[in-house]
């Protein structure tokens, strides 16, 4: 009896193979719901008969390549939890795991809370992957990737990153690009993923008024760009490049000091400075700075020009809402020249206030004028005005919507103070 004792042992452990295999195939997760972290991932018998585990992991391998072919989704999500719990030491399953839960479950899930709530466990993958894997470049990498390309461009789970925060994904993925840089200076992939972390959040933090942290970056920009930071050999940059930074420091510098932006509306304190901005800015263009690569996307330089030229224009309304005709009238002529200048150079719908903005905006506040010395005038006179008035809003309306695709509320509150 006891020589058929190896032939029983391996007849046993082969059903257990089996059984583990048909458990495997029968295996399904309900679509949508968040129940998979409960789901059963033990294979029955596996560490009894180690000697299976490899023809087992080799298994569940050859099953995420057909569930992923066929596109059974659920399943190979199934699969792939089994593989992490089997074969934790390597890092290609951590990966593969936390992709395809960002990129096919959690991108495409429509309610916002279970997105968040998959990303938040994506991101939980990639962590306890990188505990066990910190030299994993792959993994490190995919951390940044799911912020940068997926939550970052998602207002509702950006927000949640830090409750309530606006950008904060996007924050985050720098903070993240930063770590990935110092963890692996030798990968130039780091390198770059922390270039376009730190311009897409120069210029995130531009267009919030946050001009001191967006300078801070630009220089940081240069640097990795112009200076000794870079370690790698890189294809020339385009001609300009570097004095458009200087210049973009600067204008930070001077956004942030010529304007009372936290009052509402905003109160410009020193116009002659701005005006000097705007001059500066025209002649950049005027000379081939802010240049266009695509037709469909401006560059960074033409991002951070048009940014300059909205918040100008923005401080121009603000004067006419403040009934400062005389400022308002003063900024118009350098933001005309940059319009002029800017018009079908830097991208599809840019600059979002074109030339003829700025002559209707003039003509508006002509006739803005004209309404506060029209007391004592007839009322078929101011009746007129107020026509002619109305008729010069809804176009400016019309003009920015067209170009934005919204409003930039200004009509509405210019309207609400002649009430």
């Amino acid at each position: 009896m006891r020589r058929f004792w190896p032939q029983l042992l391996m007849i046993l452990a082969l059903a257990v193979f089996v059984l583990a295999r048909r458990q495997l195939d029968g295996a399904r997760v309900a679509q949508g719901g968040l129940a998979l972290a409960d789901a059963p991932t033990s294979l029955h018998g596996v560490f009894l008969f180690g000697a299976f585990k490899p023809l087992l992991v080799e298994e569940l391998w050859a099953a995420c390549d057909r569930y992923e072919r066929e596109g059974r989704y659920w399943d190979l999500v199934d699969a792939q939890a089994r593989l992490l719990r089997l074969a934790p030491e390597e890092p290609a399953i951590w990966s593969r795991q936390a992709r395809l839960l960002a990129f096919t479950v959690a991108q495409n899930e429509p309610d916002d809370l279970l997105r968040w709530r998959w990303y938040r466990r994506v991101l939980a993958i990639i962590d306890a992957g990188r505990a066990r894997h910190p030299q994993d470049f792959a993994l490190a990498e995919l951390r940044f990737t799911v912020l940068f390309d997926l939550i970052a461009g998602d207002s509702y789970c950006s927000r949640q990153v830090r409750r309530g925060v606006e950008g904060a994904g996007l924050l985050a993925a720098l903070t993240c690009a930063a770590d990935l840089r110092r963890d692996f200076p030798e990968r130039v992939e780091a390198w770059d993923d922390y270039r376009v972390a730190v311009e897409e959040s120069a210029e995130f933090l531009m267009n919030r008024g946050r001009f001191r942290e967006s300078r801070e970056l630009l220089v940081e920009l240069r640097g990795i760009l112009f200076g000794s930071t870079w370690p790698f050999p890189q294809e020339p940059l385009r001609p300009g490049l570097e004095s458009v930074l200087r210049f973009g420091e600067a204008a930070m510098t001077t956004l942030g000091s010529v304007a009372d932006w936290r009052a509402e509306p905003p109160v410009l304190e020193r116009p002659d400075e701005l005006i000097d901005l705007l001059e500066g800015l025209a002649e950049l263009i005027r000379v081939g700075g802010p240049a266009l690569l695509d037709p469909d996307r401006e560059t960074f330089d033409a991002s951070l020009a048009m940014l300059i030229h909205v918040r100008a224009m923005n401080l121009c309304q603000a004067a006419l809402l403040a009934k400062n005709h005389d400022l308002a009238l003063r900024l118009l002529p350098p933001l005309n020249r940059i319009a002029t200048l800017a018009e079908g150079r830097v991208g599809s719908g840019m600059p979002c206030y074109p030339t003829a903005y700025v002559e209707h905006l003039r003509a508006l506040i002509a006739l803005d004028a004209e309404l506060d010395e029209s007391s004592g005038q007839g009322e078929e006179v101011v009746s007129e005005l107020r026509l002619r008035w109305r008729r010069e809003l809804q176009e400016l309306d019309r003009l920015v919507t067209e170009r934005i695709g919204h409003d930039d509320s200004f009509a509405r509150r210019l309207m609400n103070s002649r009430r």
